[in-house]
Order: structure tokens, then sequence, then C-alpha cells
């Protein structure tokens, strides 16, 4: 049974759309835009995950709260929802979990796990900045960031069961194996080359994962903020002036 969490109000006609519909419907454009390198997969597990932190209390009482769905002087939300916009932390939860999911099985585990995390805690303020100039790891910083700013065992709790069971199955080591065999043709280990340009190479890969994320995400969004532009978008050709 899908829950009725908040991921996105529509205001012209008060709809909704639900934490599960956005889960779903990021995971289903990112997987065809990762195929595009054999690797649909990856793309599926960070849209599913990409906004895990909405399943959050906070994030529910203050969305809700900003649409009109709860009165805070009559539901009793717990939170202060004034002046949150942008403030409460949903990227860093899904960031979090594929992260500690993949760094049981090592080295390996830890590339893959960086290479996806990174695109989840990203995706909403840029790239961030995983060797700061002053020599600090941002990546550490935001992955070990405190739970009860993350959410991430709150969000857990809450989240749909079909989205857990989904993540599950496909987190895996033979999913870690693929992207690791994707990684060793891109860095091509046994060649001679400056190591630099495997790190170019990886960082360009991590890069278009990243791309693939910000594209469906927005292109889902769009699509249930204005529904009626749908159908253009995956037409080859379009002739005339649009409406």
């Amino acid at each position: 049974m899908k829950s009725n969490f908040v991921a996105h109000h529509r205001s012209h006609d008060d709809e909704i759309q639900t934490v599960y519909e956005h889960l779903t419907g990021v995971a289903n454009i990112c997987k065809q835009l990762t195929s595009k390198i054999g690797l649909p997969k990856a793309g599926e597990l960070l849209g599913l995950l990409h906004d895990l932190g909405k399943y959050s209390t906070n994030f529910q009482n203050y969305i809700k709260t900003e649409t009109g769905l709860l009165n805070p002087d009559i539901d009793d939300t717990n939170n202060d929802t004034k002046n949150l916009k942008g403030k409460i932390d949903h990227s860093t939860a899904g960031a979090q979990w594929i992260w500690q999911r993949f760094n049981r099985y090592g080295p390996q585990g830890n590339l893959v796990g960086q290479i996806l995390a990174v695109c989840l805690a990203s995706h909403h303020g840029g790239m961030i900045d995983c060797l700061r100039i002053e020599g600090k790891n941002g990546f550490l910083k935001r992955i070990q960031k405190n739970d009860e700013l993350t959410h991430l065992q709150t969000s857990l709790d809450a989240a749909d069961l079909k989205i857990k069971e989904c993540i599950e199955h496909i987190a895996t080591e033979n999913f870690l194996k693929q992207i690791l065999k994707q990684v060793a043709g891109i860095v091509s280990p046994g060649k001679k080359e400056p190591d630099r340009l495997k790190h170019f190479r990886l960082g360009f890969f991590t890069r278009f994962l990243f791309s693939c994320l910000i594209d469906a995400d927005r292109i889902d969004s769009a699509d249930f903020e204005c529904p009626e532009n749908k159908g253009f978008r995956n037409k080859k050709k379009l002739t005339g002036k649009l409406p």
C-alpha cells in the first residue's frame, strides 16, 4: 500500500505528488538515461534514493504546513516550520544509505559507494567539493552528518515498503560488480598512462551519472507541475507554434 507522503504540491489545482510517485518516476527516467552506458540499475537506484529524506517527519511537517495541508495552530506538528524552505536536508539520507551499504565490501565498495553517494548528496546544490582547498575531506564531512540532521533512520522507518524492497533488491554484490566492470573499462588499470587521466575519466563517469539524475529529477518535477507539456518532449520534430 502506497502512503500519502508529499513530495510536491501543485498550487493551481492543489494536487499533490507523493514521495512514492516522485521516487519511482525519477527512477524510471534515470534508468532510461543510464541505460545508454549499460547501467540501467544504477539510474534506477539513484532515482529511488535521491529524495529519501522527504519521508522524514520534519520535511512532511514543513511541506504540509507550507501548502496548507496542516494547520500548525491546530495540528500537532512538533516542528517549527517557519523559514525552513531549503533548510531541511532531504538529499543526504539516500547518500548515507548507499555509502553504508557498499562500505561493507572494502576499497572497491568504497569507490562505488562514493561515486553514487556524491551524485545523491549533490543533486540539489551542485556537485560537492570532495577535497576542499584547505585539504579537508568534504565528502566525509557530508556523509558523516548526524542522523538528527539527515533523518536517515526516520525516513527508512516511514518509507513505502515497495521503495525499500526495490533498493534492497538492486544494491547487491552483483550490482557492485557491474559498476566495477564499467569503472575498469574507464580507467584501464593495466594501461601505462598518467594517473590524472584515469582520475579525469572516472570523474567524467561520475558526472554523467550525476547529470542523468539531475535531468530525471527535473523532468519528473516538470511533468507533474505542467502535465500538458509532457507530450512535446518525446517528439523528434515540432511544427507550428506551441499553444
